[in-house]
């Protein structure tokens, strides 16, 4: 529920600045918020495309209640086959050709690496990557990346029941 209120917020910041912006920013107009995904429809990780799945249901859902300020969130969800290069290659098409707005929560870590210093060379938000890698919390040398899961590092420090957890050499923790 958390993570619905959390997109549902991040969304709505997106809207409200005036039509000015909205004529200024690829995949922004008055009446749509255009988003670009890639995820596992198809490979080794494709039982993880059902979270790409919900998400775009929600946004559906979020549509047919009249959008956020009047502007209806179209998701354009492309599949990587959960290959870095794939990867690359669909998201540069969404970016290039579609002109998404920004990248939403696509799946993976050697694939959102793959992604990171070209969605951030071109200060294109990448925005709740949903990998349990340490460095999606590199907002210094990252800051168009935004995690959402917690490291797999700091997963398994609770899990096991570890007062804090280890800091590894080079981790942005």
């Amino acid at each position: 529920m958390r993570r619905i209120a959390a997109i549902s917020f991040y969304l709505s910041v997106l809207c409200l600045p005036t039509t000015v912006m909205a004529q200024n920013v690829p995949g922004i107009t008055d009446s749509e918020i255009l988003i670009g995904q890639t995820s596992s429809y198809s490979g080794p990780a494709q039982i993880y495309s059902v979270v790409s799945k919900t998400e775009i249901a929600y946004f559906n859902m979020i549509n047919d209640q009249g959008g956020i300020n009047g502007r209806k969130v179209k998701v354009l969800s492309l599949d990587n086959g959960y290959v870095p290069a794939k990867t690359v290659e669909q998201t540069r098409k969404l970016i290039e050709q579609d002109r998404v707005a920004l990248i939403f929560s696509s799946i993976g870590t050697p694939t959102n690496i793959a992604i990171r210093k070209y969605l951030n060379d071109n200060k294109i938000p990448d925005v709740f990557v949903a990998s349990g890698g340490d460095m999606w919390g590199d907002y210094q040398h990252y800051p168009w990346s935004i995690g959402l899961l917690p490291s797999y590092r700091v997963e398994a420090t609770i899990s096991s029941g570890s007062n804090s957890p280890t800091r590894l050499e080079g981790s942005p923790m």
